[in-house]
C-alpha cells in the first residue's frame, strides 16, 4: 500500500523526478509501518538527497545530523540507490542535518546555498519527521596554466586560490586553497563551492642559516618570477574575479610571468637587550597579511650563532617575519628593500614590547545633551598582519586607558559599545592626525604610544524597509552604505547592514555627509567589498543627505547581485 503526502506530485515529466517521488512515497509507508513499541521511545527522521542540477536522486550521499553549534554527531547514514535515507532512534531535541558526496558540497537542509547556515529543526517525542529534501549541489573545478613571455609552461610556482571572507566585521581577501603548478604549467583546484575566486602565483624563493662570521656576499642567482594576481597584476585590489558556476569546469586563461633579475641578502638578527633564542624567520610579500597569503618562503628556524641567507627572490620590497621560538608574543615583522647588489646586508632586531597610552575626547558642543560612559567601551587595536591579534584597553570613567607590553605591529583601531549618534571622527597618534580613521598606525618600542581618539555625538542614522523582487523568495539582503563625495570612491562601501525578515534594517552613528545607499541580494563572501562588482550597480543606488544627529527613511529595492543591471 502506498502513503501519499501533501505536495507529493508523482506526475513530474522528469524519469528521475518521478522515481524519487515514487520512492518517498513507498518510504514514507515504511516509516509508517514502525511498530508502537519503537515510535514510544524515539523519533524518526527521514528523506531524500537531490541533485540540484538534474533534481534526481543522489546515492551514496553521507547525511549527518549534528546539534545546532556542530559540536556533537548524533548519527551519520547514507542514502539509499534512491537518494532516500532514514535515521532512527532520534531524541527530542534540536538538530541540523547536513549532506554531502565525493563530487559535491556539503549542504544543510533549509541552506540557501552550499557551505552555509540551514534551519534548526525541532524533534519532539515519538515522531516522524519528513520527508526532508536536501538539495546537493555538484562541485565545481577550477583550471588554468601559468606560462612565461614565450608560452613556456613554468612548473614549481605556488597558486593559491582566494575568496572574499568576513573577519571581525571586514571583509578580506584569504586563501582558501593552495598547490604548485605540474610540469605542463597546469593546476586545478577540485571540489569547489561556486562563488567568486582570485588566483595569486608566485615562485618559492629560498631562506636559509649560515654560520656567522662567514663571506658577507652570497651569489646572485638566474632570473625569476615575481609574485602576481591573475590577470597579471601586482595589487590584490586590480585583481580580476573568476566566476566559477554551479557544478561546471572553470578554465582560465593562460596568466603570463614575466622574469626578472634575482636579487639575495645576508642577514643577522640581533637581540639587543640579551636572552638570544631560536628565531624562526620567513619572507612574505610586502602587502602580506598572515590570513591573508602563505609566505614566499619556507620558515626556517636559525639559531643564535648563525646569520641567514635570502636567495631566488626578485629585487623588491618585502616584509620578514621574526618569531622568536619560546615567546611567539613578540612576534616582529620588518619592512625591508631587497635590492641586486652582491654584499646586501640586513641586521633585524627583537625588540622589547612598548607601551600605549590613550585618552577618549569627546568633540565639544553647545547642544550636547547626552553623555558617553567610557568606562563601557572597549578600544581594540587590530594586528594587521597577524590573524587573531587583537589587543582590547578598557578605558576608566575619564576616557583613559593604558596597555603595557604592547608588540611592535602594524594597528587599526576599532571601538566597541559606542551609543547610537555616536562615530569616531579622530585620532592623533603622538600627536600626528591621521588621514583617515581606518588609517593603520606602527607602534615602536622606543617609548610609549600616545593615543588621542575624538568622538563626535552628532553622527545621523538611517531606517529603512528592504523591498524584495519575489514574495516567494527569502531576502538574503546586504544593505551597502558608500559615501558619494569627499575623497571617496563610490563603490568603497562604508558600513553594512543585514536586513531582518521583515526586510528591515538601521545603519547607526554615520557621520554628516552624502551617501548612496544600495541593496543587493544573493552576495557571495565579500563580494560587498568588490569594487568592480558594485560600480555595476551604482546607478541603482539611492541618494541620502545626513545632517547631524538625522534619522532619514528610506525604502530601497533589492537587486539580485546576479541579474543584470539595467
Amino acid at each position: 500500500m502506498l502513503f501519499f503526502f501533501p505536495g507529493l506530485q508523482c506526475s513530474s515529466r522528469s524519469s528521475a523526478q518521478r522515481l524519487a517521488c515514487l520512492a518517498l512515497t513507498a518510504l514514507l509507508g515504511t516509516v509508517q509501518g514502525l511498530s508502537a513499541q519503537q515510535m514510544l521511545n524515539s523519533s524518526t527522521l527521514f528523506g531524500l538527497a537531490i541533485d540540484t542540477r538534474t533534481k534526481g536522486p543522489v546515492a551514496g550521499a553521507i547525511v549527518i545530523l549534528s546539534s545546532p553549534d556542530y559540536t556533537t554527531t548524533s548519527a551519520t547514514v547514507k542514502t539509499d540507490d534512491h537518494g532516500i535515507f532514514v535515521i532512527h532512534d532520534v531524541a527530542a531535541g534540536k538538530y541540523r542535518i547536513a549532506c554531502v558526496k565525493q563530487g559535491f558540497s556539503l549542504r544543510e537542509f533549509g541552506a540557501p546555498r552550499p557551505l552555509m547556515p540551514g534551519d534548526i529543526l525541532v524533534v519532539n517525542s515519538a515522531e516522524e519527521k519528513g520527508p526532508l529534501t536536501i538539495e546537493i549541489t555538484p562541485s565545481s573545478r577550477l583550471s588554468g596554466r601559468i606560462v612565461d613571455l614565450e608560452k613556456t609552461p613554468l612548473a614549481r610556482l605556488h597558486v593559491e586560490l582566494m575568496q572574499f571572507k568576513e573577519f571581525r566585521g571586514e571583509w578580506r581577501l584569504v586563501v582558501v586553497g593552495s598547490r604548485d603548478t605540474v610540469s605542463d604549467g597546469t593546476y586545478s583546484f577540485d571540489s569547489i563551492a561556486p562563488g567568486r575566486y582570485y588566483i595569486h602565483t608566485f615562485p618559492r624563493a629560498v631562506v636559509r642559516a649560515r654560520p656567522k662570521r662567514s663571506d658577507a656576499r652570497c651569489a646572485l642567482g638566474p632570473k625569476v618570477y615575481g609574485a602576481v594576481y591573475y590577470p597579471g597584476v601586482d595589487a590584490a585590489d586590480s585583481a580580476s574575479a573568476l566566476i566559477v558556476e554551479e557544478g561546471l569546469p572553470t578554465v582560465v586563461s593562460d596568466l603570463v610571468m614575466e622574469p626578472r633579475d634575482s636579487t639575495c641578502a645576508v642577514g643577522t638578527i640581533v637581540f639587543p637587550r640579551g636572552g638570544a633564542e631560536d628565531v624562526r624567520i620567513s619572507v612574505l610579500e610586502p602587502d602580506s597579511v598572515v590570513q591573508n597569503t602563505e609566505s614566499i618562503t619556507e620558515i626556517v628556524t636559525i639559531h643564535p650563532a648563525e646569520d641567514f641567507e635570502i636567495s631566488a627572490i626578485p629585487a623588491g620590497p618585502y616584509l620578514i617575519s621574526l618569531i622568536p621560538q619560546n615567546s611567539a608574543d613578540l612576534y616582529q615583522m620588518h619592512p625591508v628593500a631587497l635590492m641586486p647588489t652582491a654584499t646586501d646586508t640586513l641586521t633585524l632586531t627583537v625588540a622589547d614590547k612598548g607601551r600605549a597610552d590613550l585618552l577618549l575626547a569627546r568633540e565639544r558642543r553647545d547642544d550636547e545633551d547626552h553623555e558617553i560612559d567610557f568606562s563601557q567601551l572597549v578600544v581594540q587595536f587590530r594586528s594587521r598582519r597577524v590573524i587573531d591579534k587583537v589587543v582590547d584597553i578598557h578605558l576608566d570613567a575619564s576616557g583613559h586607558g593604558t596597555q603595557e607590553g604592547l608588540p611592535e605591529d602594524s594597528f587599526t583601531v576599532h571601538l566597541d559599545g559606542l551609543p547610537e549618534h555616536t562615530y569616531l571622527k579622530a585620532i592623533r597618534v603622538n600627536g600626528e592626525l591621521l588621514r583617515d580613521t581606518n588609517e593603520a598606525f606602527v607602534s615602536g618600542t622606543d617609548g610609549p604610544t600616545s593615543m588621542l581618539l575624538t568622538l563626535s555625538n552628532d553622527g545621523g542614522s538611517i531606517d529603512g524597509i528592504v523591498v524584495g523582487d519575489d514574495p516567494r523568495r527569502q531576502l538574503n539582503a546586504t544593505v551597502i552604505l558608500m559615501a558619494a563625495q569627499g575623497g571617496r570612491d563610490l563603490s568603497t562601501p562604508i558600513k553594512l547592514a543585514s536586513p531582518d525578515a521583515a526586510g528591515h534594517f538601521t545603519i547607526g552613528g554615520i557621520p554628516p555627509g552624502e551617501y548612496s545607499v544600495l541593496a543587493l541580494g544573493d552576495l557571495e563572501w565579500g563580494s560587498a567589498y568588490d569594487p568592480g562588482l558594485l560600480s555595476r550597480y551604482n546607478s541603482h543606488a539611492t541618494h541620502v543627505s545626513l545632517a547631524g544627529r538625522y534619522e532619514q527613511r528610506i525604502t530601497l529595492h533589492l537587486i539580485r547581485a546576479s541579474s543584470s543591471p539595467q
